[in-house]
């Protein structure tokens, strides 16, 4: 067998007969395949791939092979409210978690209860821009979330006095009915932070992810 390269195309070209002593044969034209390469996408256009569907704002790990990545983030802010972004893990793409859809009676706990990278405070001074990395677990859909001017503990607290508004990208799960999360490129979320979806210039805080297979 040869093999011989054209661009992006690899020829694999076979001879059937012994050619050692013999006077004929090895033209190498008895079987012949073609084989080109395509395009395959990376690890960050897999996690996009249908992030330009309707309400599509999700990093979708379920293709991803092996048992973690690691996600370095970017997060800009450009508000005057000191916002919280966070991710959780979600069972569809509905957003679903167990039982509960988002805009139930004890959504947001359920959320808040399922987020990931607990370790990781995704927060930056106003008009700062500040790298993050963490890990996340393969084969599972992500979705983000803000907690506008406030913290998961204020929400998760016995004191309902004080907690802040919980925006997701399901406008069913939001107080306000207002859309507060949209991409804004391949895994690059940016987030409203105002009620009512403010001056809908998302860019109140602006997160771009990066990812890395382990």
């Amino acid at each position: 067998m040869r093999v011989s390269q054209s661009g992006s195309v690899f020829t694999l070209a076979w001879e059937d007969t012994n050619v050692d002593g013999l006077s004929f044969g090895g033209d190498f034209n008895d079987l012949i395949i073609n084989v080109e390469l395509g395009n395959i996408p990376g690890v960050n256009q897999l996690v996009a791939i249908d992030q330009g569907e309707d309400q599509r704002e999700l990093l979708d790990l379920t293709q991803l092979p092996g048992q973690q990545v690691t996600a370095d983030f970017t997060v800009n802010r450009e508000a005057a409210l000191d916002n919280f972004v966070g991710f959780y893990r979600i069972d569809d793409e509905d957003g679903q978690i167990g039982s509960l859809n988002p805009g139930d009676a004890g959504y947001a706990a359920a959320a808040l209860g399922r987020r990931v990278l607990t370790d990781l405070d995704l927060r930056v001074a106003d008009g700062a821009t500040e790298s993050f990395s963490g890990t996340l677990d393969v084969g599972f859909l992500y979705a983000p979330f803000i907690i506008a001017n406030g913290t998961p503990e204020q929400l998760l607290d016995q004191d309902t006095n004080n907690d802040p508004e919980i925006y997701f990208p399901f406008i069913a799960g939001n107080a306000d009915g207002a859309d507060h999360v949209r991409l804004l490129g391949d895994n690059v979320f940016g987030f409203e932070d105002l009620p009512g979806g403010g001056d809908n210039d998302f860019n109140d805080i602006v997160v771009q992810i990066n990812f890395t297979l382990v």
